[in-house]
């Protein structure tokens, strides 16, 4: 993988050194060379390499005969290669960087970018690698393919809230990174944030979209995911294999495939009661996990969601499943119990549950009561060779659903009051099942009375 990344680096410069075209300017003034369109300045060159040096402050506007123009745009391959370049200062009317605009400026050590700017394009500031920080403003809307490629200083990033589309590998093989700050609301990809040394990241509380391919980071431990977030990307922590924890906030509707794959550390995951799909591989070779809770608000787990978690003992679905895709614990040797709340069985797909028919064996399946004869007859559940009608349906306190009375069921509580807003209670919404359950004692609303309940029946039940 290094090498074929060093291929793809070395196909980039090769691209950022093309010539360009000598003396394709209109205007020279302070030795900074500007072409002069639909009544705007864009910064340019003069068609040689390394023609800037030192440092350069371009102002907001320039005058040209009788006519001022404002500048708007750092032009295409502008300052590339411009390998004496020592820093910039852009103007606040700019509101985009070109193409190759900063490409290969070696010793620029910083970059402040203004709160006009836009967009930043393709390659802009790859192989700027002396610049040590970045932080794109909340008015940039989209970062072009490989815009800081290989910026191999940076150590902090920050990325503003209005960012919609990052670029193929615009933050790839800057592997000084350690800090993370994203306050993107609804960025849809990352563009591949592969980079093993984060240890640090920061998720603004108005983001509602954590975009496919987030991160990659084999340092980082712990991500706190805001009330705010509804929807979590395909591959989004792909490889984290040091992330420990996660809690999915109850806002959370969706998982992406492959979301976890390969965190190997992940011994604890909360799924939050909005959650309704699980994706294709969401947790796959997350080998530390032991126990997982399915909430009852999931109606569908998609193929191979918990594939080769050679941990997993015990696994509860809530009431709300209907589906089950190919083989969700593939490679799950170690599962012995499987609890699945749902009166109806939950159609699976023709393959099956386990990969091994043997797992069927010496895992044992705990239904309701009055389900009891429904799996006995329904495939592939009457494989199980023991079926018990035990499971406990709704009790109150069971805020996620997997039977039992809990401190978890508390904790549950606590996030629903804080979701719920000020007063330190929250009524409950028309029709929401789920809030329902935690409204232990029945009085219409969700406070710490609930809260009370759940520790009463806990202490009670010892």
């Amino acid at each position: 993988m290094n090498r074929i990344k060093s291929i793809i680096c070395l196909v980039v410069l090769a691209c950022l050194m093309l010539p360009t075209t000598a003396g394709a300017y209109d205007l020279m003034l302070d030795g900074i060379y500007y072409d002069l369109k639909d009544g705007q300045a864009i910064v340019t060159n003069n068609g040689q390499s390394n023609c800037y040096s030192g440092d350069i402050v371009i102002p907001e506007s320039v005058t040209s005969g009788d006519k001022t123009y404002p500048v708007t745009a750092i032009g295409k391959n502008a300052f590339m290669l411009c390998v004496s370049l020592a820093n910039v200062t852009l103007p606040s009317t700019v509101t985009s960087i070109g193409d190759n605009a900063f490409a290969k400026c070696s010793v620029l050590s910083s970059i402040e970018l203004p709160d006009a700017l836009k967009q930043i394009g393709r390659y802009a500031f790859t192989m700027c690698d002396n610049i040590t920080q970045v932080t794109i403003p909340d008015s940039v809307t989209s970062i072009g393919q490989q815009a800081f490629y290989a910026c191999t200083a940076l150590e902090t990033l920050a990325i503003g809230k209005s960012v919609t589309t990052i670029g193929e590998n615009a933050f790839d093989m800057n592997f000084q990174m350690r800090t993370l700050i994203w306050n993107a609301k609804r960025c849809l990809s990352a563009g591949t944030l592969t980079t093993t040394g984060i240890d640090s990241v920061a998720i603004g509380d108005e983001v509602e979209v954590i975009p496919e391919r987030f991160l990659t980071s084999s340092r980082i431990t712990h991500v706190a995911l805001p009330s705010s977030v509804t929807s979590i990307g395909a591959e989004a922590f792909f490889d984290c294999t040091r992330l420990a924890s996660i809690v999915i906030p109850n806002s959370v509707t969706s998982i992406g495939d492959y979301c976890f794959y390969r965190c190997t550390s992940l011994a604890s995951v909360v799924l939050g009661n909005s959650l309704k799909t699980i994706g294709v591989a969401a947790f796959e070779n997350c080998s530390s996990l032991s126990r997982i809770v399915i909430p009852n608000s999931v109606t569908r787990i998609e193929d191979y969601a918990f594939e080769d978690c050679g941990r997993l003992a015990s696994a509860v679905i809530g009431r709300g499943i209907t589906s089950i895709g190919y083989l969700i614990f593939y490679g799950c040797s170690q599962l012995t119990s499987v609890t699945c709340s749902a009166a109806v069985p939950p159609s699976v797909d023709d393959s099956g549950l386990f990969d091994n028919m043997g797992y069927y064996a010496h895992a044992t399946l705990h239904v309701l009561p009055e389900s009891f004869q429904a799996y006995q007859s329904a495939n592939p559940w009457k494989q199980f060779s023991q079926i018990l009608g035990d499971a406990i349906g709704d009790i109150p306190g069971d805020v996620n659903g997997d039977g039992e009375v809990t401190v978890a069921d508390a904790n549950n509580v606590v996030v629903i009051i804080i979701n719920g807003g000020s007063g330190g209670h929250t009524r409950l919404p028309a029709n929401d099942s789920e809030a329902s359950t935690a409204d232990t004692n029945g009085d219409g609303e969700v406070n710490i009375a609930d809260i009370n309940m759940i520790l009463d029946h806990i202490l009670n039940h010892r």
